[in-house]
């Protein structure tokens, strides 16, 4: 599996270029944004997309999923400082979440007790955007996303590198990454992934569309 992540900050000078690289229907999306990080999330999901995957997500799956016929299968997250692409051949879930103070009302919402136990024992921040990015990852890759509850399904152990959800397997990695914590799972596949942190001229290159400049 592979993972792209870009900086959003880094795009911000680059953002009316970045524009003209986006289909007409991301650009339009990124355009509604009413705040600029949002914008640029955007923007930057359009570019990893444009250039990593290759295909305009031109259909959305049942639960609201984005996919491209004959292309291969992506998962898209942003928060924080980052937005990442996971590409793979077989169904994928990626999320992406900075680590920050947690609300105890979201962990036994979405918490079985004893994930809410093993999160207690220590660095409960951390431990709980490890089970959260577990959870998210799970939901999109059997592509039901939040229409799932996340309490009916366990993601512990942490060091467990293949999860069951019903009858069906998902691989599952879980790291630490600039001050956030990222998750990738892979329905009936392995989530080993590398991830590749991009910048502006990987994206957008040296030259420019036709007609702009």
């Amino acid at each position: 599996m592979l993972i792209l992540a870009a900086a959003i900050q880094r795009f911000r000078d680059f953002y009316d270029v970045g524009l003209t690289f986006l289909d007409e229907e991301r650009r339009a999306k990124t355009l509604r944004y009413c705040y600029e990080d949002d914008r640029l999330h955007s923007l930057c999901a359009g570019l990893l997309l444009h250039k990593y995957v290759g295909h305009t997500p031109c259909q959305i799956g049942s639960f609201g999923k984005p996919y491209c016929q004959g292309g291969p299968c992506f998962s898209i997250s942003h928060a924080g400082d980052y937005t990442i692409v996971a590409i793979h051949d077989k169904q994928v879930g990626v999320d992406i979440e900075p680590l920050r103070n947690f609300e105890p009302n979201v962990a036994k919402a979405i918490c079985q007790e004893p994930e809410l136990n093993w999160l207690y024992e220590d660095e409960p921040d951390l431990r709980f955007y490890q089970i959260w990015t577990r959870k998210e990852s799970i939901m999109k890759a059997c592509g039901h996303g939040l229409v799932l509850p996340a309490a009916s399904f366990s993601v512990l152990p942490l060091e467990a590198e293949r999860l069951w959800l019903d009858d069906t397997s998902y691989g599952i990695q879980t790291i630490a990454f600039r001050k956030h914590i990222i998750s990738a799972a892979v329905k009936d596949g392995k989530a080993d992934f590398t991830l590749i942190e991009t910048l502006p001229d990987d994206l957008l290159g040296t030259s420019f569309p036709a007609g702009k400049s």
